[in-house]
């Protein structure tokens, strides 16, 4: 919704990357921070958002955007960019710990951060997730929320991704998407999996191999984003990620 809502950030030209402090940046300090141009914003083709006004139930669905820049972002150099991978389908997602960092507000009635903020929180069963939303706003198949009442995420903070730590390898496995107006309960992520079909197609990538726990299950899944790329073939990896 940060490139839709008006107000927001429809209009950025430019992304900043490899600093968590911005106070150099913003005075022309010296400073690490890696500036690249905005090639393209795709946003999800189903997103939906209503912002729940006289008669009508708020919704927010789908809520997922790609970021094309107009150059690589080489993460070698700079020791404060990291790559994360994406998740397997099927992932279990309840009880799990996910980091989400953003540059939120400290407290509802606080600016935003200039420094870069992270919180560990787990994923909460769907029931608890429902108990707090109205019914239409928090949407179990495709959502899972995090956090609990004093830890959690905060007005700003929207578009962090909850990165989950699975055998030294981050996942990225949601995106936060909205919380309550008094950041005192838990947040609403979207789930990363069931975009995926829609992610490799728009990057023309690929599944990475080793977030699967199988062979199997790594060939049937590319077999299954084949057909949804309409018989676009996928070639087979190479170096340590090949598939034998």
């Amino acid at each position: 919704h940060c490139f839709d809502i008006p107000g927001s950030y429809a209009n950025v030209t430019t992304i900043v990357a490899g600093v968590s402090d911005l106070r150099n940046y913003l005075t022309g300090e010296p400073n690490i921070a890696k500036v690249f141009t905005v090639e393209k914003v795709t946003i999800h083709p189903h997103y939906r958002y209503v912002d729940g006004g006289p008669g009508e139930q708020e919704e927010l669905i789908w809520d997922l955007a790609i970021i094309k820049l107009s150059s690589k972002m080489k993460i070698e150099t700079n020791p404060r960019m990291e790559a994360v991978k994406l998740p397997p389908p099927g992932m279990r997602h309840v009880g799990k710990t996910v980091s989400v960092g953003g540059w939120g507000r400290h407290t509802p009635h606080s600016g935003a951060s200039i420094v870069h903020q992270a919180i560990d929180v787990m994923i909460n069963p769907d029931e608890n997730c429902s108990d707090t939303y109205d019914v239409g706003e928090f949407v179990p198949s495709q959502m899972f929320c995090a956090g609990e009442r004093g830890r959690t995420t905060c007005r700003g903070d929207s578009g962090s991704g909850a990165l989950y730590n699975w055998n030294n390898k981050k996942i990225i496995i949601g995106v936060l998407s909205f919380g309550t107006k008094g950041c005192k309960t838990a947040s609403v992520f979207q789930k990363i999996e069931k975009s995926l079909p829609w992610i490799f197609r728009e990057t023309k990538s690929r599944p990475t191999y080793d977030v699967f726990e199988d062979d199997l299950l790594y060939k049937e899944y590319l077999d299954d984003i084949d057909d949804q790329k309409g018989g676009l073939h996928l070639e087979a990896m190479s170096g340590d990620n090949a598939k034998n």
